[in-house]
């Protein structure tokens, strides 16, 4: 059986009043032969598709088609300062290895400071500003490109090489491995391709502290975008947590028995509760088990609300 595909052009927008008097926004789409299709997008996926836009344009060298009508838009619109990045990001040195080439990224601090996280024994964590960054699961992205992106390029990044960066602008930087061998435009796309990761997992670990930070009490973010929660009857996630620890009563529990009591599924959210957790770690409320991953439990006489306040 031979297969049509249809191909969707978009042709205009329409508004269709409520009964509240507000106006809702659809998107008017046709395809190849004609037939029209209405699409009434949430602002959630308005803003996770311009944001991937924007993203998509960084990676692009030269300068993507869109680049400067994005780069207008988004100088009209407030939340992208959420967006921009704190930090510089760049590729300052090159040594030319015995097998390989071997690259040192730096990450500078700019509107916040980066610094090594001493408050880390194993030393693989960083900080930008109040904010704790992973290095690991950074790692673990940089070393998916070769995957992701269909190319070989030889990554391997040095998991010791994490170190400080001093002189005018302070901050952190590693090393990255690159296969010697390929050719000169092979070596600029992995280049590019380093830098949008780092750019993309800064993004999500900043946009999730800022939401810890925000106490979850009017909104969440998506994206790497802030997105209003628009149902009253969902508490926000500290204050369920912080009414949900005590019930444990000072027993042994593990982080993914609390997703399942409060009904934490999403990946975001997830991440979000580990992050709350780390914090209440911190601050001496929850203790970690000496020898089993993910398990905690309420230190005694310790209330957690008043440090999820804070």
């Amino acid at each position: 059986m031979a297969k049509y595909w249809k191909s969707l052009k978009f042709d205009c927008f329409e508004q269709t009043p409520l009964p509240t008097g507000k106006q809702l926004l659809h998107c008017l789409f046709k395809d190849n032969w004609g037939n029209r299709y209405k699409w009434t997008p949430p602002w959630k996926d308005m803003e996770e598709i311009f944001f991937k836009s924007l993203e998509i344009e960084e990676r692009n060298e030269p300068q993507g088609v869109w680049d400067e009508e994005l780069r207008r838009v988004a100088q009209k619109i407030p939340s992208l300062k959420a967006f921009k990045l704190p930090v510089e990001i760049g590729c300052v040195k090159v040594r030319d290895l015995e097998r390989s080439y071997c690259i040192t990224v730096e990450v500078l601090g700019e509107e916040k400071v980066v610094s090594m996280n001493h408050l880390d024994p194993r030393c693989d964590s960083f900080r930008v500003g109040a904010s704790e960054i992973k290095f690991l699961p950074l790692v673990e992205r940089i070393l998916d490109l070769d995957r992701s992106s269909g190319r070989n390029y030889g990554i391997d990044v040095d998991r010791k090489s994490l170190s400080t960066v001093s002189g005018a602008k302070s901050g952190i930087c590693f090393d990255i491995q690159l296969s010697k061998g390929l050719e000169a435009t092979a070596y600029e796309a992995a280049a590019r391709e380093i830098n949008v990761v780092i750019r993309s997992y800064l993004r999500d670990e900043l946009a999730c502290f800022r939401a810890i930070e925000e106490g979850f009490e009017d909104g969440q973010y998506e994206g790497g975008g802030y997105t209003r929660v628009l149902t009253s009857k969902k508490k926000n996630l500290s204050a369920m947590i912080a009414e949900w620890i005590p019930t444990t009563l000072g027993r042994w529990f593990e982080g993914s028995y609390c997703d399942e009591v409060l009904d934490i599924t999403s990946s975001r959210d997830k991440k979000n509760r580990r992050q709350i957790f780390f914090r209440l770690c911190n601050a001496g409320v929850l203790e970690r088990h000496s020898t089993k991953k993910g398990v905690y439990r309420l230190r005694a006489g310790k209330a957690t609300s008043s440090w999820l306040s804070k």
